[in-house]
């Protein structure tokens, strides 16, 4: 028996962009839920710093990005300076 290593791998990436496909769509639909993508790091006990963009919670309204709720997901690598 021989396995079609390079077919398994492309019908694997298919699914998972579908799945990935479909969850952006759920996230897309909720209009209190906004997503960032890049390298996060928390600067102070209430600041997130997402690719150069503060996000603070609970900030007053002269901030210019406010969150009630962090909800962070890092990815498969892990960077601690």
């Amino acid at each position: 028996m021989r396995v079609d290593l390079p077919g398994v791998v492309a019908r694997k990436n298919r699914i998972v962009e579908s799945f990935r496909a479909g969850q952006q769509n759920r996230v897309d639909a909720r209009k209190s839920l906004h997503l960032r993508r890049g390298l996060a790091r928390f600067t102070g006990p209430h600041q997130l710093r997402v690719e150069g963009e503060l996000l603070e919670m609970n900030a007053s309204s002269s901030t210019p990005v406010r969150a009630r709720i962090f909800l962070v997901c890092r990815g498969w690598s892990t960077s601690i300076t």
